[in-house]
């Protein structure tokens, strides 16, 4: 859908990029016939969108789009060749009316399409796009009427326009259904027997399905339509495997990088997706149901501390005084835990009364720095 906005908004550059040379060069006329051209156009625009919901109704984006882009070009190669004033007005107040319901129909599109939760964004690369789009397009179309004429420039964007229609059979246009940007709520709860926080992570989710030798192929094609799902929801390294001593057992694995993550694409769900998993499932052998198993990864690395590690400091302090907090990812000073305030409560809860900034033998956490509470909550050990 975004490479045809960009397409559209670069072919149709020269209606407003090129009106001050169409009105003097080619209609030998000053500022008011350059006003009257620019008004045209912005008439044509109001007209058409009074029309925007009418004509998605009858005809569908796709077939309404394809013959606004020919209208849209037919009227900028009449105002190629045109040298009379009222004939090159009519001609850009009906590509306004066109250009108008070609924008709505795909601003419609994109908002129908994308999720709700990334609405925003489908929206402000729906913009880009078509800025985009136009601000290439003036310059293009610039440098053409430069080295040639305004007339060449005109007449090639109106062609180009035209032929535009011929891209829907490469790239056509995304389903338009509220299915794909409804949510849908899940009241079941999850049960966990770890203690978890939002930061847990990374979550390795793994879905084993027992599915019958026969089915086994569509459900395979059925499962890897589940892959985009979960990979535009958050998560990652989305896999399908087949098991090599029950062939029946089928198991879809793919990670989020934490707890946090993995709620949010459960939250997340739509009715297009709860579809599309519906559809996977009923490949189940009768009288089974589907296993999903919640993992904490625990890569090499994470959980290093052992009774026996040495004091930092090389030194035989009292075991009672010293103190390991261990996690993956990235160094994070003593000073930092154990500084003055507003540290002091760390320093409270985590080493005690009593306890001196060196007597910290490490402290690792995941990725950036975290704030007090949840400094707070990794587990510390003691010899």
């Amino acid at each position: 859908t975004m490479v045809r906005v960009f397409t559209f908004g670069l072919a149709g550059a020269t209606a407003t990029a090129l009106a001050p040379l169409i009105a003097k060069d080619m209609l030998g006329g000053d500022a008011a016939i350059y006003g009257i051209l620019l008004g045209s156009t912005g008439a044509g625009a109001v007209v058409g969108a009074l029309f925007v919901s009418s004509v998605k109704a009858r005809f569908g984006t796709e077939a309404a789009t394809k013959v606004l882009l020919v209208i849209g070009g037919s009227c900028l190669l009449v105002a190629g060749v045109s040298t009379n004033l009222l004939l090159t007005a009519f001609a850009l107040f009906v590509g306004g009316i066109a250009n108008m319901l070609i924008i709505a129909l795909y601003n419609v599109l994109v908002q129908l399409s994308a999720p709700r939760w990334v609405l925003a964004r489908a929206l402000s690369l729906f913009a880009s796009s078509m800025t985009g789009g136009v601000a290439l397009g003036a310059w293009a179309w610039g440098g053409v009427a430069g080295n040639w004429s305004v007339e060449v420039a005109v007449i090639s964007s109106g062609l180009l326009m035209a032929l535009l229609p011929m891209i829907s059979f490469l790239l056509p246009l995304g389903e338009e259904t509220l299915t794909h940007s409804v949510k849908i709520d899940i009241e079941s709860e999850l049960e966990t027997g770890l203690p978890i926080t939002l930061r847990s992570g990374p979550i390795v989710i793994e879905i084993e399905s027992r599915v019958s030798l026969e089915n086994a192929r569509d459900f395979y094609n059925q499962a890897l339509k589940l892959r985009p799902l979960r990979l535009r929801n958050g998560g990652y390294d989305w896999s399908i495997a087949r098991d090599i001593a029950d062939p029946t057992v089928w198991t879809e694995r793919y990670h989020c990088s934490t707890w946090a993550d993995f709620l949010r694409i459960r939250d997340r769900q739509t009715v297009a997706d709860q579809e599309a998993q519906l559809a996977a499932d009923k490949f189940l052998m009768e009288g089974t149901v589907k296993i999903v198993r919640r993992r904490l990864d625990r890569p090499f690395g994470s959980v290093r501390w052992q009774s026996n590690s040495p004091d930092p400091k090389g030194g035989t302090s009292n075991q009672s005084e010293r103190l390991a907090v261990v996690f993956l990812g990235a160094s994070v000073s003593a000073s930092q835990i154990t500084g003055p305030a507003p540290y002091k409560t760390i320093r409270d809860c985590m080493i005690g009364p009593g306890l001196k900034c060196h007597h910290i033998a490490e402290a690792v956490l995941y990725g950036a720095s975290l704030s007090l509470e949840q400094i707070c909550q990794i587990i510390c050990y003691y010899d």
